[in-house]
Order: C-alpha cells, then structure tokens, then sequence
C-alpha cells in the first residue's frame, strides 16, 4: 500500500513536496536483533520534514520536525545539518528528538547520513523536486 502511496504521489500534478524519502537503513553499534531496514514513507516541504516509517523494533512509527539541512556548507555538495521534532513509537507517547546529519546531494538525488546519538546511524535516500 506505502508503494502504491509513493507512486500516486509521484505521478501526481497537485504534489507539493520540496523532496520525498526513497528508503531507511541503519547501522545499530549494539544490535541485540534490531532491524537494520525501514520501511518510509514522507518527505518535506519548506523545511518541515514529515514521515512514517517502521523502527528498528517493528513498530509503525512516525516523525514531524523542522530539518536544515545545509546549516554548514562543508564542501562542494557535502553540508552539515539537523532536524528537530517528534519522534513516535518509541513507547506510549511522543518524544522530542533532534539529530545531525551529514547530507550529499547531486542534481536531484540526495542522501542523509543521520547520526542517532549513541545508537548507531541511518542512511536516507530522496528525491528532490
């Protein structure tokens, strides 16, 4: 069905999205049985990022933030950024969650490496419009 979603959304004429997320993978440091693939679907628009996805235990999950993604201009395409906001289904409500990231982007394809605190890391591919 998140297939089905992405690809209506794709075609559509009426999306006003600045970029959508392709995909969500993660590198846990402790593993103990964590999923290391997400299932996503989201994107953003005017700096407001919003997406559902399938954490690291199996369960739906969703975000709402504010992301800069080129706080720092490091080199050439290569920024330094951040996101902040509401992270659920880590429990019984939401939480608030800030993290880093480093982000490449050539042409319209981008990725996000998002550093997780002392938990690991994600890899984040998009699409820009």
């Amino acid at each position: 069905m998140k297939a089905l979603l992405l690809l209506v959304a794709l075609l559509s004429s009426t999306l006003y999205a600045d970029s959508i997320y392709l995909s969500l993978n993660s590198y846990h440091y402790n593993n103990n049985g964590l999923q290391s693939s997400h299932s996503i679907i989201g994107g953003e628009y005017k700096n407001i990022e919003a997406f559902s996805f399938v954490n690291s235990k199996g369960r739906d999950s969703w975000y709402v933030g504010y992301i800069d993604r080129k706080a720092y201009h490091l080199h050439d395409r290569l920024y330094m950024g951040y996101s902040v906001g509401i992270v659920h289904g880590y429990g019984d409500k939401e939480i608030p969650f800030i993290f880093p990231m480093l982000t490449y982007t050539y042409k319209r394809l981008g990725t996000d490496l998002i550093m997780l605190a002392d938990q690991g890391v994600a890899l984040r591919l998009r699409v820009e419009f």
